[in-house]
């Protein structure tokens, strides 16, 4: 799965000493992971979509570490995957969020209306459009920063000649 990016890591493989198909199954697993974690994202939401990505990423880590006659890149790749969907669920189940779409769940079948029990589940055609064309939360709007106006030039007073004084209001060195 990963193999195409042994050589972007073949310089940091000879630096570390680690093999490039090691770092390449680590990163590629990770990525893989970020775009299962997307695409469940798309339809699924509250907490179903933890449930979801925990129930993928157990099943990924239990074969990769478990599974007989599996390739050590694939068993690497999968461990990265596992890893990634069910240490991103932990951390999401924590969420009022989730907990609260839980709570709206269970209230919708106890009502026996199913129909908004899986409105609190699954993401409506709307919500994956929106997904789809809406910029990720990463992107960051650019931040203008107003730059202050420029003070009125400075003007030098009119000269007067007082006691003492040259023009312009200093004190005469004589007068200090």
């Amino acid at each position: 799965m990963t193999s195409w990016l042994d050589g972007l890591f073949e310089g940091a493989s000879r630096r570390s000493g680690i093999p490039k198909e090691h770092i390449s199954a680590q990163v590629g697993g990770e990525l893989i992971g970020n775009v299962l974690e997307f695409i469940s994202g798309m339809f699924a939401k509250g907490w179903f979509k933890p449930a979801v990505n925990g129930i993928a990423g157990v099943l990924a880590l239990g074969y990769g570490l478990y599974a007989r006659d599996v390739d050590d890149r694939l068993r690497r790749e999968l461990v990265a995957i596992g890893s990634h969907l069910s240490l991103t669920a932990v951390k999401e189940m924590r969420s009022p969020e989730v907990k609260e779409s839980l709570s709206s769940f269970k209230e919708h079948l106890k009502a026996g209306n199913i129909e908004a029990a899986l409105s609190t589940i699954l993401a409506t055609p709307e919500e994956v459009m929106s997904v789809l064309t809406a910029p990720t939360a990463t992107a960051r709007p650019a931040v203008i920063v107003p730059m202050p106006e420029s003070p009125p030039p400075i003007t030098a007073p009119p000269p007067s000649a007082g006691a003492g004084e040259q023009g312009g209001g200093v004190p005469a060195p004589s007068a200090i």
